[in-house]
């Protein structure tokens, strides 16, 4: 799916002396010779790169409940909403977010946090709504893989068996490997929605 995508960097292109954008998007982007050259297009600003740690690992530690199901949860749009308001970030948690994490924890599930938020954000939003300590395990940004603009969450590289691992697509772009086939998807959420919904 992401080789469909066209990604295009907002540009001044009509040498415009009040528009912010350069007329040339001066960075590198990984991943950027298997863009799509046509097809709907994702814009993006020619911000610098945050690079992930590409030689580390995010593997897991092995599982303490080896027979359980792995849920794995992105955080912003799917446990909580993010906005800023006259240059101050605040959060609001979804709808049911306390009791879906009590009753996914009460079943067995390994819960897992997988976010492309930088570490210092996500552990200061998950450290006060998690505050039982559901959660098993966090991984971020550095974790994440590089796709142009957006950040690909590659779950065969956490561990953990595939076929036993469930994962909420509405916060991100999620890849899956098992073999030769790759399968990457991107679902919106509406601002809002609960997460019964």
């Amino acid at each position: 799916m992401l080789n469909c995508i066209r990604f295009e960097a907002l540009l001044n292109t009509d040498g415009d002396p009040d528009c912010p954008w350069p007329t040339q998007d001066p960075y590198r982007r990984y991943g950027a010779e298997h863009f799509a050259k046509d097809g709907a297009i994702i814009w993006f600003e020619p911000l610098p790169p945050m690079l992930p740690i590409l030689d580390s690992n995010p593997k897991l530690p092995p599982s303490k409940m080896p027979d359980a199901y792995s849920l794995v949860l992105d955080l912003d749009e799917t446990l909580v909403h993010y906005s800023e308001h006259d240059g101050m970030g605040s959060y609001e948690i979804r709808p049911g977010m306390q009791e879906f994490l009590q009753r996914m924890h009460a079943n067995g599930y390994e819960l897992i946090i997988f976010t492309a938020a930088t570490q210092d954000y996500a552990d200061w939003v998950i450290d006060q709504i998690d505050p039982d300590r559901l959660i098993h395990h966090r991984l971020y940004r550095q974790h994440a893989l590089p796709w142009g603009p957006i950040f690909v969450k590659d779950l065969s590289r956490m561990g953990r068996d595939l076929d036993r691992t469930s994962s909420d697509v509405s916060g991100g772009w999620w890849w899956k490997t098992r073999g030769d086939v790759e399968d990457a998807v991107s679902v919106g959420r509406e601002q809002g929605q609960g997460c019964a919904d």
